[in-house]
Order: C-alpha cells, then sequence, then structure tokens
C-alpha cells in the first residue's frame, strides 16, 4: 500500500455534516441568514478535506485540482455573503440547485439549453430511484427518519422488463427491512409474537437484498468470478454486482454512507441504477460521473458511496474506475499491486469527473476487491486487522481459484476476530482471468 492512502472514505464520509437544503430561496432573517452560511460552510470545509486527501493521493489529476479552486471559490462566498446568489442576473439561486450542486454560481435561467436537458434527465432518473417521489426520503435526525413506499414509475431510457422486476424486489426488501428498524426500536417492550414478526421481517429482509446479488461463481468468457457478503446486520450497505453482456464481464463493488438503515437502502438503489444505466453503452467515466449527478440531485442529504465499477474482456483487458473506494489489489508474480483511487466517493460534487484506469491481466492473475469491514475487523484484544495482513493472505494464496481465494480471505478474518461481533458489513470479490 502507498504511504498515507487512507484505509477508506467511509470513516471520513460519515462525519460530513449534510449540505441538505441549507439555504431557502427568501433569506429570511439577517440571524437564520448567517446560521445558514456557517452550515454551507462547515460541509464545504467537510468535502475539501477529502478532496485535498485525493489531490495529495494523485496529484496529477488535474481536474481535482479545478474542483479545489471551485470549492474555495465557494468559501469566499459564503465569507463575503453573496452565497446562493446568481452572479448574471443577482437573484437567489433556487434551493433545489444549490442543494445539488453547493458549487453553483448561477440560478437555473442562466443555464445553456444542454445543461437543463442533462439536468432534468438526472433529476427524473433521481426522483425514480433516489429522491422522495422516488419512495425513500431521509432526515438528518436519524430518530426522525420517515419513509414512503409507493412504487415509482421507470425513466424511459431503463431497459424494459428486468429493472422493473428489481425495483418490485428492491420494494419488498426496503419494506421488510424497515419493519425490522422500526420494531427493533422497541424491542424491549416487544410481546413473544412481536418478536417472532421482528424476526421473520428480518429473515425477509435478508433473504431478499439477497436475492440482489448477482449469481455467485459467475463465469465470462476469459474470467471466473466469486464473491462473499457478509452483512453486518439483517441486510448491509456493502455492494457488488456482476454483469455479462457480449463477452464482457461488467464489476460494480463499492461501499455506500447512510445513517441506520439508510446505508442497505442506498446499496440497494444502487444496484437498481447500475443495471438501468448499463444498456445506455456509457463510457465508463461518463457512466460514474452521471451516478454521482443523480446521487447528488436525490432529495435525501447523506446519499454517498465508494464505487469502483469496470469492465473486463476476454483478452484479460481491465478498464475500471475508482471512486474513492479501497484499492482493488492485483495479484501477480508474488506482488499484490494497489489500483488506487482517482476521484472522489459519489455525492459529494455535482461536478465530479472519473478518470478510467486501463489494465491487463494475465492468465492465472487476479483482482481482489474489498470493503472497509475487512481491514477494519477487530479482536479480543480491540486491534484492527489491517490492510498488511489481508495483502499477506492473498499474496501466499494468489494462486486459488476466486473461490478459494475469497473464503481463505474471510476465514482468516473470522479467524483474527475470534468471536468479536463485526461492526460492519464485510465483502470480497475476486476476478480472475483465465
Amino acid at each position: 500500500m502507498p504511504d498515507g492512502y487512507p484505509e477508506a472514505f467511509s470513516q471520513e464520509l460519515k462525519q460530513l455534516p449534510p449540505l441538505g437544503h441549507t439555504l431557502a430561496p427568501e433569506w429570511g432573517a439577517k440571524e437564520s441568514s448567517m446560521v445558514a452560511l456557517e452550515t454551507v460552510r462547515n460541509a464545504l470545509l467537510g468535502r475539501r478535506e477529502l478532496l485535498v486527501t485525493s489531490i495529495n493521493l494523485v496529484p496529477s489529476n488535474t481536474s481535482l485540482l479545478e474542483l479545489l479552486e471551485q470549492v474555495d471559490a465557494a468559501l469566499g462566498r459564503v465569507s463575503a455573503g453573496t452565497y446562493g446568489t446568481c452572479e448574471i442576473c443577482k437573484e437567489p439561486i433556487e434551493d433545489d440547485r444549490l442543494h445539488a450542486d453547493a458549487l453553483a454560481r448561477s440560478c437555473t435561467s442562466h443555464l445553456t439549453p444542454e445543461e437543463l436537458g442533462r439536468v432534468a434527465s438526472d433529476q427524473r432518473l433521481a426522483s425514480s430511484f433516489l429522491g422522495d417521489t422516488g419512495g425513500i426520503h431521509f432526515f438528518t435526525d436519524e430518530t426522525s427518519a420517515t419513509i414512503s413506499l409507493e412504487a415509482p414509475r421507470l425513466p424511459s431510457d431503463s431497459s424494459p422488463g428486468h429493472p422493473r422486476s428489481l425495483r418490485q424486489r428492491l420494494l419488498e426488501s426496503l419494506k421488510a427491512a424497515w419493519r425490522v428498524f422500526q420494531n427493533g426500536e422497541s424491542e424491549d417492550n416487544n410481546s413473544s409474537d412481536d418478536k417472532k414478526k421482528i424476526l421473520e421481517d428480518s429473515t425477509r429482509a435478508h433473504q431478499l437484498q439477497s436475492m440482489l446479488l448477482p449469481k455467485r461463481g459467475l463465469g465470462v468468457a476469459a474470467w471466473e468470478t466469486y464473491y462473499d457478503y457478509a452483512p453486518a446486520g439483517a441486510v448491509g450497505g456493502d455492494y457488488c454486482d456482476l454483469v455479462a453482456v457480449d463477452g464482457k464481464l461488467f464489476f460494480c463493488f463499492g461501499d455506500a454512507v447512510g445513517k441506520g438503515i439508510a446505508g442497505s437502502m442506498i446499496a440497494s438503489q444502487l444496484h437498481s441504477l447500475f443495471r438501468a444505466l448499463l444498456p445506455l453503452e456509457l463510457p465508463l467515466n461518463q457512466l460514474s460521473a452521471r451516478i454521482n449527478r443523480i446521487f447528488c440531485e436525490s432529495k435525501a442529504t447523506d446519499y454517498y458511496a465508494t464505487l469502483v465499477c469496470g469492465r473486463a474482456s476476454s483478452d484479460g483487458a481491465l478498464e475500471l474506475v475508482n471512486a474513492g473506494h479501497l484499492p482493488p489489489l492485483v495479484l501477480r508474480s508474488g506482488q499484490a499491486i494497489p489500483v488506487v483511487a482517482t476521484g472522489l466517493p459519489l455525492g459529494l460534487f455535482y461536478t465530479s469527473t472519473y478518470e478510467v484506469t486501463e489494465l491487463r491481466l494475465v492468465r492465472g492473475e487476479t483482482l481482489l476487491f474489498y470493503t472497509d469491514g475487512i481491514t477494519e475487523a477487530r479482536n479480543p484484544m480491540d486491534v484492527e486487522y489491517g490492510a498488511e495482513r489481508l495483502v499477506s493472505v492473498a499474496v501466499g494464496r494468489r494462486a486459488l481459484c476466486p473461490e478459494e481465494l475469497v473464503r481463505a480471505c474471510v476465514d482468516d478474518v473470522a479467524a483474527f476476530s475470534s468471536g468479536v461481533l463485526p461492526h460492519d458489513d464485510r465483502t470480497v470479490m475476486a476476478l480472475r482471468h483465465i
């Protein structure tokens, strides 16, 4: 691992203050405006820290440097008291626009026709998959969380048939998970029948989210795969997917960050969104950028996710985008080569861009993915498992098939933890070129 590489963006993301709807179109009293501006300032500073971390890892990424300039300019407008004012017409920028793009400098009426069309398309997808009109809305205060689970209309550019069945299964999963969350809040006062119902709901939520996971042991052309998905509770916020399209293998792996049950909901919706966008055949950097914009357009305030998505060809060629996730490991020649993140986690900045990393694996080489529930597992002495131990296990067993390699990694973490209950989801996935 390179020196200074953060174990994950996830822990830092969990501490970020949400931007939310911080500024109303009508500014109101001066005191309220000052409070709102201070909220924006704190949120931007938190995101700036993550941005600086990324720049230190990939200083050659000029787009990150440009984004840093935009953030500093926004902080300057906050200090000057002009944040949220259109620089062209001097009118307040729409609250929804500031919510989606905290760095916006103009109101919607001054967007180009192309920008307006893109925003409208992204808002439609956000409403269908992530926003409150799409079924789910979270407040930042966990105790006041609310939820609505009406099935939304699918966007017109999603593939027919299959995504609708995914949405139906997703909504069933979320309903069951939400009942578990609600019932668990008063578990001590529940009767034996209530506790039985909670257990049934918990089991159903787990089963339904499992249905959204890809086939284990999926093989495509010259690739074989395997994964192990172990949520810390009934459902989890980790995410993995494998899709075969025209002899190529598309993969997606990451960790959704949210409050309580929100992580599992975001992960499940990301699954549906990824599947819906694949038929558009977008380049990976555009696919990642669009998912990021859709996250920013959502009505919720805590939609963040680290993500690695990519495409594997039969000749061993790999293209992937790493949006703030722990570095996948290329296992070759007795070493583990990390593929570090070159982009920010999804949902932080509307204008984030993503770079594609190109690799080529020869037969017998493996790409290994993992979430921070693996590296941050602890033993009874409260010692962390760590990335170095995972690398040691993976390198020592690099010749194994994906299933055996994944099981070896999972078993080693379990042996290390020695009965300590996991505090986070644990997911491992391996892709081997054969």
